[in-house]
């Protein structure tokens, strides 16, 4: 139950993050918007997940723990394809 707040706040800095990546990051513009759509796929399947479950079932909470980890990818998706692309 005390995950929401956090969670809340971490979801809106990787959306500003992924968003603002997709629109001006380097490389091809079509592999940006497909990374950008799936992450936000994932990001929205799990608080869907989360709002329709309640706070206190179990899979809600393992839906909060997916949320977290897909929300922390999304802060560092400029860098990974940054290092990705590297050796082409």
């Amino acid at each position: 139950m005390s995950a929401g707040l956090p969670l809340l706040i971490l979801s809106i800095l990787s959306v500003v993050v992924v968003v603002t990546w997709s629109l001006k990051g380097d490389g091809d513009a079509g592999r940006r918007r497909t990374v950008a759509s799936v992450w936000g796929v994932l990001l929205v399947a799990c608080w869907a997940a989360v709002l329709a479950l309640g706070a206190e079932d179990p899979r809600a909470g393992a839906a909060t723990a997916v949320a977290f980890v897909v929300a922390l990818a999304g802060l560092f998706v400029p860098q990974i394809q940054k290092w990705l692309s590297r050796g082409r």
